[in-house]
């Protein structure tokens, strides 16, 4: 694993969780139950370490856990991470 890759990952996951659009809003838990899921779109171990560290920020701040999926289909509510090249957009 590449630490450039490793801090990448790092980062688009805290663009996640801090970016606010003024019309875009994803809840990804409420009254501690989870409304998302985290869907991992590719093997690599710096994108298996973000998804692991977005589940461990979610659940410190809102108590519900979020399930960590490997090659599912995003659907709304979902976080997508991996590559750029196989995330689409869910409606």
């Amino acid at each position: 694993m590449s630490v450039k890759y490793f801090i990448v990952s790092v980062l688009v996951v805290a663009g996640f969780l801090f970016a606010t659009p003024a019309e875009a809003h994803t809840v990804l838990a409420e009254k501690g139950k989870p409304k998302g899921r985290i869907i991992v779109t590719t093997h690599h171990a710096a994108d298996e370490q973000a998804a692991l560290l977005l589940q461990d920020f979610v659940r410190r701040i809102s108590g519900a856990r979020l399930a960590i999926l490997h090659d599912g289909t995003p659907q709304k509510g979902d976080v997508a991470i991996g590559n750029g090249t196989t995330n689409y957009v869910v409606p």
